[in-house]
């Protein structure tokens, strides 16, 4: 008889237990907060973002040189949306911008919906007819957030002898418009 009491004493304390621990929470109408934490002052060190809704908190790491992503938030159709960017380069003259979108309702807290990397800037150098020449791909972006994320685009690149005195020519121009939905 013992037994039976200390095994149903024990199956109710653990039924307890996972019906309580499975309750979901709900956190909409919660405001999100956002904090962001600098890293240390090096090429390859992130800063990070806590973002937290009530019960919900995830990190994005990301950034260069100890610096948080920069963040926007914003709405589409009374959902909250989470926007990030930054930008980080690699030796030889490429900087990179990447693009992030996350989810912050409470069902979906911090899912990707959306990423995108561009480069923003590449350099190049060839010899030609014994003159070193560096090619140069810039890009301008801007970003639009209203329904979908549109990136407008002015691309240029350059052609610069490395000859004193000499100006860089612009061999090709163009502009472009890509949108996204999410």
């Amino acid at each position: 008889m013992h037994n039976k009491i200390t095994f149903l004493a024990v199956l109710s304390i653990l039924l307890i237990n996972f019906s309580c621990s499975n309750k979901k929470q709900d956190n909409s109408g919660i405001a999100v907060k956002f904090e962001t934490l600098t890293g240390d002052d090096c090429h390859n060190c992130y800063g990070k973002l806590v973002v937290s809704k009530g019960s919900l908190v995830d990190t994005i790491k990301g950034g260069q040189w100890g610096k948080c992503v920069e963040y926007h938030k914003f709405n589409i159709k009374s959902k909250e949306y989470l926007f990030t960017s930054f930008s980080y380069s690699y030796p030889m003259g490429e900087r990179c911008n990447q693009y992030k979108i996350y989810s912050l309702e409470s069902s979906s807290f911090m899912k990707k919906l959306f990423e995108e990397v561009i480069t923003e800037y590449k350099e190049n150098n060839l010899t030609e007819n014994g003159i070193s020449i560096n090619y140069i791909m810039s890009r301008e972006i801007k970003v639009s957030l209203k329904d979908s994320i549109g990136f407008f685009t002015k691309m240029k690149v350059n052609k610069c002898p490395e000859i004193e005195g000499e100006d860089c020519e612009t061999i090709f121009e163009d502009t472009s418009l890509e949108y996204y939905t999410y």
